[in-house]
C-alpha cells in the first residue's frame, strides 16, 4: 500500500511539474509576442500612405519628451519621435500627441529615431523647427547635461559647439518607409537648431568625432554593391567655419600601405 502511494505521490508530482513547466513557457512566449508587436521607428511612405489618405485615415501620430537644455545657450530641445497606430485613426480625429517614456535618451547626449526637433526658448516658446520636410533622424548629438533637469544649468567644457544629426530624406531602399535603413547623411546646425547643412553625400558615415570646436573628424563608407564587411574605411575632416569637407588621402595611402603588408 506504501509502494502504490509512493507511486501515485510520484506521478502527481511530475504532473505539478510539468503543469508548471507548460505554464512557465505559456507565459514566457506571451511576454516575448509581445514585443513583436512593436512597430520599429519609421516614417510611412508609398502605397501604404496614399491608400490610407484615400481612406481617410492616418497611420502615425507624434511622441515627444520632455525638453532638454543645451549647453552654453538658454534654449531647449524637444525631439519629436513617431509612432504608429495599430489602428488607424480617422483624419476628422483630434491630433493625437502623447509624451514619450525617454527611451531613445543615452548617457552621451545624443537621440535617435525622432522624425523633427523643436528648439524652444527659456519660456518654452518654440523659436525654430529643424525640418520643414517629411525626413527621418536616425541620430543626433548635441552638448548637453545628462543629468541636468531642464531649468538646470551645468558648467562643462566639450568640444562641440554645433548640433550634429544623421538624417534620411528619401526612401532609398524602397520599402515603403523612411527609416534607419535608408541613406543618411551627416547634417549640422547651430545650437539654436538655425543654419541646417549638409556635410557629406553618397557615403555612409560609421562615426565622427570633434577634434576641436571647428574640426569634425568622419570616418565613412563608400556607396557600394559589394557587402558592408567588404567596404574600405576612409576619413575626412570637416571644418565648420569653412564648411569645407576634405578626404585624408595621405593617411589613405599610409593605411594601404598597411594593408598591403597583411594581405601578401
Amino acid at each position: 500500500m506504501n509502494k502504490f502511494l509512493k507511486v501515485v505521490w510520484s506521478v502527481n508530482g511530475i504532473l505539478i511539474l510539468l503543469l508548471l513547466l507548460g505554464s512557465g513557457v505559456a507565459l514566457l512566449a506571451s511576454y516575448i509576442s509581445s514585443f513583436s508587436y512593436v512597430s520599429p521607428p519609421e516614417v510611412i511612405v508609398g502605397e501604404a500612405l496614399e491608400e490610407a489618405k484615400a481612406k481617410g485615415l492616418i497611420l502615425q501620430g507624434l511622441t515627444y519628451e520632455q525638453p532638454r537644455s543645451i549647453m552654453y545657450t538658454d534654449h531647449f530641445l524637444l525631439p519629436v519621435s513617431i509612432r504608429t497606430y495599430e489602428n488607424p485613426r480617422q483624419s476628422s480625429s483630434k491630433l493625437d500627441l502623447s509624451l514619450g517614456s525617454g527611451s531613445y535618451y543615452s548617457s552621451t547626449q545624443e537621440y535617435s529615431n525622432v522624425i523633427n526637433v523643436v528648439f524652444l526658448n527659456r519660456q518654452m516658446e518654440p523659436q525654430t523647427i529643424l525640418l520643414d520636410k517629411k525626413g527621418f533622424i536616425d541620430s543626433f548629438q548635441y552638448p548637453g547635461n545628462e543629468d541636468a533637469l531642464p531649468y538646470q544649468s551645468q558648467a562643462k567644457d566639450t568640444l562641440q559647439r554645433h548640433i550634429t544629426y544623421l538624417i534620411a530624406f528619401e526612401d532609398s531602399n524602397k520599402d515603403g518607409a523612411i527609416d534607419g535603413a535608408d541613406n543618411r547623411d551627416l547634417y549640422l546646425s547651430d545650437l539654436n537648431g538655425a543654419n541646417l547643412k549638409k556635410i557629406t553625400t553618397n557615403v555612409d558615415v560609421t562615426h565622427y568625432y570633434f577634434l576641436d570646436k571647428n574640426r569634425i573628424l568622419i570616418k565613412f563608407q563608400r556607396r557600394e554593391k559589394e557587402p558592408e564587411e567588404h567596404r574600405k574605411e576612409f576619413l575626412a575632416l570637416y571644418a565648420i567655419k569653412e564648411s569645407k569637407l576634405t578626404e585624408l588621402s595621405s593617411l589613405h595611402e599610409t593605411l594601404n600601405k598597411i594593408e598591403s603588408i597583411i594581405v601578401k
